[in-house]
């Protein structure tokens, strides 16, 4: 940076910076994947989905901790407003986390900087992206799964590029990419959410990707 304020870490990296503004977040969502058994044609499928919706957003990320196994299946965006769905096919417990650039200015204490056109690029009060890891995952038919361990214990949610995985034609289902989080790990596992093309609005048309894009930040205590 030419000028202004800019502080760093133990590591060298960048924390604050006039000419950055960070992501922050905005909407922290909490609950349960319960399973209904559901037919399509001779075909039956355990399947629980989730909606999570932001409004008055700008450019906003989803982030997923669960301990199922669960997967981004669509996302629609109208206007401002930005809805993921979330597909699982086992019982358990998620924490969403949508974060985006900040909407308001606090008017508590602490530390606020803004940049040379009075847009505000960092206040104290507010909770942001701490990205961890960052990979790619290519798509493949095997059922491989991806386990990235980190050295501290914490809650480690994962956001993804796309609904990385296969389709079955026959049936009209997408085979998905699963997501799972422990207290020191995150695991993809390749193939592993079923979902019907037919139950998620805008999945009709589309095709596999040739990979997808993965980011884990540490949401420890947010």
């Amino acid at each position: 940076m030419s000028f202004g304020f800019q502080t760093k870490n133990e590591s060298g990296f960048v924390t604050v910076d006039a000419d950055y503004r960070n992501l922050v977040l905005r909407e922290k969502v909490t609950g349960t994947f319960t399973t209904q058994q559901i037919q399509y044609g001779l075909v039956r499928l355990d399947v629980a989905r989730t909606q999570i919706t932001i409004t008055n957003a700008t450019n906003p990320i989803c982030f997923i901790y669960t301990d199922a196994t669960a997967s981004f299946t669509e996302i629609n965006i109208t206007g401002s407003t930005y809805t993921w769905t979330i597909t699982s096919n086992t019982n358990g417990n998620f924490s969403a986390y949508i974060f985006d650039v900040p909407a308001t200015t606090g008017d508590g204490h602490g530390i606020k900087v803004y940049d040379e056109s009075a847009e505000l690029v960092f206040d104290s009060e507010n909770k942001y992206m701490k990205v961890v890891d960052y990979f790619s995952l290519p798509v493949t038919n095997s059922t491989t799964q991806h386990v990235r361990t980190y050295n501290n214990s914490g809650t480690y949610a994962v956001g993804s590029s796309n609904p990385n995985g296969g389709y079955v034609p026959r049936f009209d289902f997408f085979l998905l990419n699963g997501i799972s989080c422990s207290p020191t790990s995150i695991t993809i596992k390749e193939r592993t959410v079923l979902d019907s093309i037919q139950a998620v609005d805008g999945m009709g048309e589309m095709l596999p990707p040739a990979s997808s894009d993965y980011m884990v930040i540490d949401v420890t205590g947010y």
